[in-house]
C-alpha cells in the first residue's frame, strides 16, 4: 500500500518507499503534482478534477483511477486522503492512501461478463420458448379436432380455433385464463367439470 501526504494545497510533499517500489521513479520525481505522470492518459483528468474538489471543499478524497507501475503496465487503484485539521478547522495537511484493486476490478469484469453471457442464453431461451408455442398454436389451429388445455384450476391455458368456435369466440387467446362457466350454461358447466374432474382422477 503507497502512503502520501500532500499541504493544504494539494502538492504530494510525501510518498512512502512502496510508491517508488511500484512506480519504479524515485519519491523526488513523484512529490508535488508530478505523481499526475503515473496516471494513465484517460484517467489523469478525473483524478485531478476530484481532487481538486476535495481541496475546495474539504471533503474526503476517493477515486479509482489505474496507474502504471515499472513494467510498464497499468493497474487499477483506489486513492483514498482525509484532511487534518487544526483548532479553527482549517485543513493543514492530508493524508492518503494508494491500493492496489486490480484483482478486484478484473473479478468485477468476469461477473459482468458472466451475467451478460447468462442473460443472453435466457433470452435465447424464453425466445425458443416462444417460438415453440407458436409453432404448437399455428399446428392446434390447422387440426378440425377441438384441443384444449387446462390448468388444476380447470382454466383454459391454450384453446385451438375449432374448440373457440365451439365456444362461440373466434380468438383463442379470448378463452385463456377462463373457465367453461364463461362461454357454457350452467347445466353443461357442472356436466363438464365432473367428465373432466373424472378423467383428472382416474386418467380416462
Amino acid at each position: 500500500c503507497i502512503a502520501w501526504t500532500a499541504g493544504p494545497d494539494g502538492s504530494v510533499d510525501y510518498v512512502n518507499h512502496q510508491a517508488e517500489a511500484y512506480s519504479g521513479v524515485p519519491h523526488q520525481k513523484i512529490i508535488g503534482w508530478n505523481w499526475q505522470q503515473l496516471v494513465h492518459p484517460d484517467d489523469v483528468s478525473s483524478v485531478t478534477e476530484r481532487w481538486r474538489h476535495s481541496l475546495a471543499k474539504g471533503e474526503i478524497f476517493s477515486v479509482e483511477y489505474r496507474l502504471k507501475g515499472a513494467n510498464g503496465k497499468f493497474h487499477w487503484h483506489l486513492s483514498r486522503a482525509h484532511p487534518l485539521r487544526n483548532a479553527r478547522g482549517e485543513v493543514i495537511q492530508w493524508v492518503g492512501t494508494v491500493t492496489d484493486i486490480e484483482d478486484q476490478k478484473l473479478a468485477e469484469q468476469m461477473l459482468r461478463l458472466t451475467q451478460t453471457e447468462l442473460e443472453q442464453r435466457v433470452a435465447e431461451r424464453t425466445a425458443a420458448l416462444a417460438l415453440e408455442r407458436d409453432f404448437l398454436q399455428v399446428l392446434m389451429d390447422n387440426l378440425p379436432d377441438s384441443i384444449y388445455f387446462k390448468d388444476a384450476e380447470f382454466r383454459f391455458t391454450r384453446v385451438n380455433r375449432a374448440y373457440a368456435r365451439l365456444l362461440g369466440i373466434e380468438d383463442p387467446q379470448a378463452a385463456i385464463g377462463k373457465t367453461q362457466a364463461h362461454f357454457l350454461s350452467a347445466h353443461l358447466t357442472r356436466q363438464s367439470l365432473v367428465d373432466e374432474q373424472r378423467m383428472f382422477v382416474t386418467g380416462e
